[in-house]
């Protein structure tokens, strides 16, 4: 009786392998993901928005599909903060009070509260791809 051989490279190449079967369909999630969280993102000069990519990695077993931001202040559209995250008003350190120009006018305040969380990121997932989605604290 013939004893049947896997042809484990075939197998890995479908499992892991850039272009194979598993990699074009979550590959496909991951470029919907990416694609969601772009058009959901908040838009001043552009700049997060553009800033959204998907990067693939191979780690031993698992294909892992990271889609983000590299810009440092990219959490905090999403996240929020000061008040609305539990942290308190944002007021000035080093200066008596705060200034900065918003909509063309100069502003200058003791406190502000800080901005609400946007969530961009996740509803970018639940909308991007098909599986159940649980959010993660900021």
């Amino acid at each position: 009786m013939a004893v049947p051989r896997l042809n484990t490279s075939a197998i890995n190449f479908l499992l892991k392998g850039r272009g194979g079967l598993v990699d074009r369909h979550f590959s496909r999630h991951a470029a919907n993901v990416e694609r969601a969280c772009k058009a959901l993102a908040p838009a001043e000069t552009g700049r997060l928005k553009a800033s959204i990519t998907t990067k693939r990695t191979v780690a031993g077993p698992l294909v892992i599909w990271h889609i983000g931001s590299p810009l440092r202040y990219a959490p905090y559209p999403n996240c929020g903060t000061g008040t609305h995250v539990g942290h308190g008003p944002i007021c000035a350190k080093r200066a008596p009070k705060l200034v900065f120009v918003w909509r063309g006018r100069k502003w200058v305040v003791d406190c502000v509260s800080g901005q609400p969380p946007q969530r961009f990121m996740i509803e970018g997932l639940r909308r991007g791809q098909p599986y159940p989605v649980t959010p993660l604290p900021c």
